[in-house]
């Protein structure tokens, strides 16, 4: 199962199955509109020319060349209506995403422009009974081959480069996170090294509620928007300090925000080292809690 605060362990299936369907269809179709018109203009305009210059070789070879360029723009459409509608919705472009793209979009693209033109040739030819396309039709397979063959590569190193563009925001992610603990724990010199949590009476009910939703969280090992996204449905607020530095009220509205990323990982942070240290009976006992109504 994907861990769905993990972009690098989803699948292509998963992947497409997070997409605004709907919405991406829309733009498909409008899409399909233009591109279609394009090749109609462009197919009158080859069989006129073709009855100009009385070169019945002319037609099959210049319409193909049509739907060669056709297919090259339609893919990168396509590809571009994918990433706008990914992207609108919060996602970040990763492997998986590609992959999806490229099983799912361009491969029935490809395939559907090709029978179409031979389909095209065929019908032309029919009523001359000659097959004078046959040689056009077959240099236009290939191309078609060669082009679904060249945006398998290119989505392949999109996601590549993707991935790797995630686990280095990660990694940036997490050394904020340290170094903002660091300068914490340099401002307040006193407070000495992580100790174990206190005992729940020592807590207020406030800060009981807290403990437990975190540890709720770190427990289903949520991560980014996911982690933060769980907190505000638990009814979790901001900090005071925070809201009144200028942090948006909510989790999920200040994770966009790299300053206060930073802080919801410093915090997240500490809380993952009360709950290491604490057992496992322990921890339980303290996530029951989150179901309990305690006032901030």
């Amino acid at each position: 199962m994907p861990n769905q605060n993990d972009p690098k362990t989803w699948t292509p299936d998963y992947a497409w199955s997070l997409i605004d369907q709907v919405l991406l269809k829309a733009r498909l179709q409008l899409i399909d509109g233009d591109m279609r018109e394009k090749l109609a203009d462009a197919k009158d305009r080859v069989w006129v020319e073709s009855v100009k210059k009385g070169n019945a070789g002319y037609a099959p070879r210049e319409y193909l060349l049509e739907e060669q360029l056709a297919a090259e723009e339609w893919a990168e459409r396509q590809v571009q209506a994918a990433l706008a509608t990914w992207q609108v919705q919060g996602y970040e472009p990763c492997l998986a995403f590609w992959h999806a793209v490229n099983t799912n979009l361009l491969g029935p693209l490809f395939e559907s422009r090709t029978n179409a033109a031979s389909a095209e040739m065929e019908l032309r030819d029919r009523p001359l009974n000659r097959g004078g396309s046959d040689a056009s039709v077959r240099k236009y397979t290939l191309k078609m081959i060669g082009l679904q063959s060249e945006w398998r590569k290119k989505t392949e190193i999109f996601g590549r480069e993707a991935n790797y563009t995630l686990e280095s925001k990660r990694k940036a992610e997490a050394e904020g996170a340290r170094r903002l603990l660091l300068a914490e724990a340099a401002a307040n010199p006193t407070q000495g090294p992580a100790r174990r949590p206190p005992k729940a009476g020592t807590l207020s009910p406030f800060e009981r509620k807290k403990r437990s939703i975190i540890f709720g969280a770190l427990q289903g090992n949520l991560e980014g928007e996911g982690y933060c996204k769980h907190l505000d449905a638990k009814g979790l607020p901001i900090p005071s300090k925070w809201s009144a530095d200028g942090c948006p009220r909510t989790y999920s509205s200040a994770y966009y925000e790299p300053k206060w990323r930073q802080r919801i990982q410093g915090e997240k942070t500490r809380f993952r080292r009360k709950y290491d240290n604490t057992s496992r009976d322990e921890r339980e006992r303290i996530i029951t809690e989150s179901s309990r109504h305690y006032p901030h």
